[in-house]
């Protein structure tokens, strides 16, 4: 494993921040954001994207199995540790609530955006209005207990994948309808395809949904 560099790395008098994240749609978009509010606040920084491919994102069976929530934001993490990369760009949704901070790293976080989650439905059916038997996409654990007991008549499939792929199983006809997060709709510029946000009185949002997460070295004090 190399030794990971100290702070910023640096091409002359000019900072370059290398950013490691995953490399999806979603992740990339939120990896522009970043890159752009770093050129706006720190003008003539260099920033470099850094993709990783993690077991979240090659597991197509149950997550349980591939290592929980940590599945997607452990190999992110491991690029700052051994110096691949100065900052780790995750869904702060996505880190394992038991371990935050893994040893060596430290997190900030930015402004949160909306925590609601969304349905999307083709036809444009709200939730209550669902038929009997209809299907909807979803492998949390957290709106399959909530849908379980507020719509029993639906019928629950699970789905991995991200966002872009959800949605097009609507289209395809695996599954008439998906739920998501309304912020990585807003991420990805899809908004308009939700059919409707249900309240959090109706179903409670994810631990940290909405929230991005920027982990850095804990050492580093240049960041």
């Amino acid at each position: 494993m190399s030794t990971p560099t100290a702070g910023l790395r640096c091409i002359g008098m000019t900072q370059h921040i290398r950013i490691a994240s995953r490399a999806s749609a979603m992740a990339t978009a939120q990896v522009n954001w970043l890159m752009a509010e770093i050129t706006r606040t720190s003008p003539g920084t260099v920033t470099e994207f850094v993709p990783i491919t993690t077991a979240g994102d090659t597991w197509t069976g149950p997550l349980a199995e591939a290592g929980g929530k940590g599945a997607f934001t452990s190999a992110v993490a491991q690029a700052v540790l051994d110096g691949r990369a100065d900052l780790a760009l995750h869904c702060a949704k996505d880190m394992p609530g038991d371990e935050p901070e893994p040893d060596g790293t430290r997190c900030l976080y930015p402004r949160r955006d909306d925590v609601h989650d969304v349905l999307v439905h083709p036809a444009g059916t709200k939730l209550d209005d669902l038929p009997t038997g209809i299907r909807i996409g979803t492998s949390a654990p957290r709106r399959i207990a909530q849908l379980t007991a507020s719509h029993p008549h639906l019928t629950l499939v699970p789905v991995r994948g991200n966002a872009d792929t959800r949605l097009g199983l609507t289209r395809s006809g695996d599954v008439d309808a998906v739920i998501l997060a309304l912020a990585g709709l807003r991420r990805l510029g899809r908004e308009t395809e939700a059919t409707e946000i249900i309240d959090t009185d109706r179903m409670m949002p994810a631990l940290g949904a909405g929230q991005l997460a920027l982990q850095i070295r804990a050492d580093d004090q240049d960041l």
